[in-house]
Protein backbone atom coordinates (compact mmCIF):
# COMPACT_ATOMS: atom_id res chain seq x y z
CA UNK A 1 0.00 0.00 0.00
CA UNK A 2 1.09 3.83 -0.70
CA UNK A 3 2.09 4.03 3.38
CA UNK A 4 4.39 0.70 3.27
CA UNK A 5 6.00 2.50 0.31
CA UNK A 6 5.90 6.07 2.07
CA UNK A 7 7.83 4.45 5.44
CA UNK A 8 10.26 2.12 2.86
CA UNK A 9 11.64 5.60 0.87
CA UNK A 10 11.40 7.86 3.93
CA UNK A 11 13.82 4.63 5.75
CA UNK A 12 15.98 4.29 2.45
CA UNK A 13 16.92 8.18 1.73
CA UNK A 14 15.55 7.98 -1.23
CA UNK A 15 12.53 10.43 -0.22
CA UNK A 16 12.54 13.60 0.49
CA UNK A 17 14.45 14.40 -2.29
CA UNK A 18 15.70 18.38 -3.17
CA UNK A 19 12.33 18.78 -5.23
CA UNK A 20 10.60 17.97 -2.04
CA UNK A 21 12.43 20.59 0.21
CA UNK A 22 13.17 23.93 0.72
CA UNK A 23 16.38 25.44 1.25
CA UNK A 24 17.02 28.87 2.89
CA UNK A 25 19.48 30.97 0.93
CA UNK A 26 22.71 31.92 2.59
CA UNK A 27 22.74 34.41 4.96
CA UNK A 28 19.21 34.27 5.44
CA UNK A 29 19.56 31.86 8.49
CA UNK A 30 19.78 34.69 11.18
CA UNK A 31 16.28 36.83 9.64
CA UNK A 32 14.78 33.21 9.72
CA UNK A 33 15.06 32.21 13.19
CA UNK A 34 14.27 35.88 14.48
CA UNK A 35 10.99 35.14 12.16
CA UNK A 36 10.47 31.92 14.04
CA UNK A 37 10.72 33.72 17.47
CA UNK A 38 7.67 35.41 16.64
CA UNK A 39 5.21 32.45 16.48
CA UNK A 40 7.01 31.30 19.78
Amino acid sequence: NAFKEYIKDVKTGAFPTDDHSYHIKKGKEEEFYEMLKEFE
